[in-house]
């Protein structure tokens, strides 16, 4: 384990507006081949083939991941951050629902897309 500490320190003369910042974690751990269905309830977060950057992912993948909001979320959003497939047989399909029979949005496929995906809440 490891930690960062980050100290703030004044002194009795002069006050301002103070500051603000944001951080983030990276993991450095090999990614997890994805296999079988995930359920995904945090309000932002990461799906991946399994594959590390500049690898390829294996063959014969079978994932599925359910991305299911809190009540007061209005829209999910999907935003392509690496997209790379092979040229037949390999896709990504968004689905309005939680079956594999659910109205299909779009199936991505080769040649790479660049299209991010917005699915709006049930009325």
């Amino acid at each position: 384990d490891y930690a960062s500490s980050i100290l703030f320190t004044t002194d009795y003369t002069v006050r301002r507006n103070g500051f603000r910042a944001r951080y983030r974690t990276v993991s450095t751990d090999p990614p997890q081949t994805c296999s079988g269905r995930q359920t995904l309830t945090e309000p932002s977060g990461s799906l991946t083939d399994g594959s590390a950057p500049n690898e390829f992912y294996s063959p014969n993948l079978d994932c599925e991941w359910l991305i299911r909001p809190s009540a007061g979320a209005g829209v999910i959003e999907i935003e392509w951050t690496r997209f790379d497939l092979a040229r037949r047989g390999d896709q990504v399909e968004i689905l309005y629902g939680e079956s594999s029979s659910a109205p299909s949005l779009g199936v991505f496929s080769w040649p790479s897309t660049s299209s991010d995906a917005s699915i709006d809440r049930p009325a």
